[in-house]
C-alpha cells in the first residue's frame, strides 16, 4: 500500500469517526421513544452508507475503473440525504417545500448514477 493510500484512508477514517460524532449528539436531542428508535436507524444507515462511499473510493483506488465513481457519488449523495432529513425533522424551521424538492432531486441524481453505474462500459 502507498502513501498516498495510507493518507487516503487515514482522511475517510477521520470523516467517517467524526460522523459518528456528530450523529450521536443528534441522538441527545431526541425526547421521544419512537423518534428515538428512528434515530437509531437513521444512524445506522448514514454510518453504512459513509461506509460504502469509503469502500467505493478504495475500490477506485486499487481498479482505477471510472464506473466505480458514479457509485461512490452517488453513496455520498445518499449520505447528504439522509443528514439533510435528520436536519430537517431535529430543526423544525429547517422543513420547507424547497427542502422536499431538494431531497427528491437528490434522490433522482442517485438513481441516474446507480443507472449509469451500471448501464455504462468499463473505461
Amino acid at each position: 500500500m502507498t502513501l498516498e493510500e495510507r493518507k487516503i484512508i487515514m482522511i475517510e477514517s477521520s470523516i467517517f469517526i467524526k460522523s459518528i460524532f456528530f450523529l450521536s449528539n443528534l441522538i441527545l436531542n431526541i425526547s421521544q421513544g419512537s423518534e428515538l428508535l428512528e434515530q437509531i436507524i437513521n444512524i445506522a444507515i448514514l454510518c453504512f452508507s459513509i461506509l460504502l462511499f469509503i469502500l467505493s473510493i478504495n475500490a477506485y483506488l486499487k481498479t482505477k475503473l471510472k464506473i466505480i465513481l458514479y457509485a461512490s457519488t452517488a453513496f455520498i449523495l445518499f449520505t447528504i440525504q439522509l443528514v439533510f432529513e435528520i436536519l430537517g425533522d431535529t430543526f423544525s424551521n429547517i422543513e420547507t417545500p424547497i427542502n422536499e424538492i431538494i431531497v427528491s432531486s437528490i434522490t433522482l441524481a442517485i438513481l441516474i448514477l446507480f443507472f449509469l453505474a451500471v448501464v455504462r462500459k468499463n473505461r
